[in-house]
């Protein structure tokens, strides 16, 4: 039977780490046959990412078709077809990281932030993104965030890391501050205020937990 060195739990069938802490088990399997039997079940995200798929490709072909066919002096159909592979990689990772929704809305952050300072370069550089979208967005997520964890009665454990990855990302607003990279800087300087009391609230609140957190994570 294999024991996981951390817990010093016995564990039964076949496992490659500990169903606890993801560590690692010594020992030999006691037999080949997994004690959980193996479901074979239909995935309908499957389905649904593909007609996602094959209408955002859809568009894109249409929209390159006319734009083309009519000899337009602006390419307006590569921003079509930029704007639908934005939307396909949000699809994917909302469908694939649907059952963890915090994880999910972290993963989505990280994703569009700088998709959305892409956009700002490509369409003359406004500087909307830096002056208003990224501050904005990260207060908001860090927010719906600990929202979410307080209306689902959530133990640290599970929200600790998803907030620390959000916090973690404003932290590139006073880099933004520093640069000169903003024009208006009132956001940005209450998105870098809003980041550094959200980074004294996880030490004070939730040092031990986010180290124990990260070990598992990472195994270490």
């Amino acid at each position: 039977m294999q024991t996981c060195r951390k817990c010093g739990v016995e564990v039964m069938g076949n496992k490659k780490c500990c169903p606890l802490c993801q560590g690692f088990l010594s020992g030999e399997a006691k037999s080949d046959e997994d004690i959980f039997p193996n479901l074979d079940y239909v995935r309908k995200s499957g389905l649904i990412l593909k007609i996602i798929a094959f209408s955002l490709i859809s568009i894109t072909v249409i929209s390159v078709t006319i734009n083309l066919a009519f000899t337009f002096d602006v390419f307006w159909s590569g921003f079509v077809a930029l704007g639908c592979a934005c939307a396909m990689i949000t699809s994917f990772v909302g469908l694939q990281k649907r059952g963890d929704v915090l994880k999910c809305i972290v993963t989505l952050e990280y994703i569009c932030l700088p998709l959305g300072i892409l956009w700002d370069y490509l369409t003359g550089w406004f500087d909307w993104s830096i002056n208003f979208f990224y501050p904005s967005a990260v207060v908001m997520v860090t927010i719906a965030l600990v929202i979410i964890a307080i209306v689902m009665k959530m133990p640290p454990q599970r929200y600790i890391l998803s907030l620390t990855a959000s916090v973690v990302a404003g932290l590139a607003c006073p880099i933004f501050l520093a640069l000169s990279l903003a024009t208006v800087s009132q956001f940005l300087l209450i998105a870098t205020g809003f980041t550094v009391i959200m980074i004294f609230a996880i030490i004070i609140f939730f040092w031990r937990t986010l180290q124990s957190e990260f070990v598992k994570k990472f195994h270490l």
